[in-house]
């Protein structure tokens, strides 16, 4: 059984971890690391599945931006083709 201590520690770090994510502006989905988001020229971010419904103009203007899994990017650099 958890004391009050840690059930309390876990929910204030869960809340913490919440108001930091990106969710997409059209479907409040909270995509998952590794998805891309993409930025519209209102500065609204929209996931993958959202994307096709936008009108050609408004999806060809999006730009590109991978969700990360934390903080900070990965120390993995990808390799030259």
């Amino acid at each position: 059984m958890p004391s009050d201590l840690e059930a309390h520690l876990l929910r204030k770090s869960v809340g913490n971890m919440a108001g930091h994510r990106e969710r997409c502006a059209a479907c409040s989905r909270t995509p998952l690391p590794g998805e891309i988001l993409y930025v519209l020229e209102s500065a609204a971010a929209v996931c993958a599945l959202c994307r096709t419904t936008l009108s050609g103009s408004a999806r060809e203007s999006a730009r590109a931006e991978r969700v990360r899994a934390g903080e900070r990017r990965l120390a993995v650099r990808p390799l030259a083709a």
